[in-house]
């Protein structure tokens, strides 16, 4: 966060993809772009759990080193899938949702 302080500082723009598994978990940094001023943006991609799935086994296999940074794990995925909350109304009301669907 410090160096997001330093970019906004500077007149930059700043973007956490930082995953933001729960509400309170996007709070706490909308609420820290609140003290500086900033309404911050939230944008959720909505995508159907096989087709995160299937993306995952992908990067897993192919370790492109522009988008794999470690292995997700079968337990992994399973262990987080159930603790996602996704964004309501309120919060992405700044921002923007994208569905996306099966892939071709």
């Amino acid at each position: 966060w410090e160096v997001a302080e330093q970019v906004i500082y500077n007149k930059g723009n700043v973007v956490l993809d930082l995953g933001f598994t729960t509400k309170d978990q996007r709070k706490i940094f909308i609420d820290k772009a609140k003290v500086l001023g900033i309404k911050a943006e939230v944008h959720y991609i909505s995508t159907p759990v096989n087709i995160r799935k299937q993306r995952v086994t992908k990067r897993n296999i192919e370790k492109n080193p522009d988008v794999y940074s470690f292995e997700v794990t079968d337990q992994m995925f399973q262990f987080m899938e159930p603790r996602f909350e996704a964004p309501r109304s309120d919060e992405i009301s700044n921002g923007v949702v994208i569905n996306t669907f099966e892939e071709k």
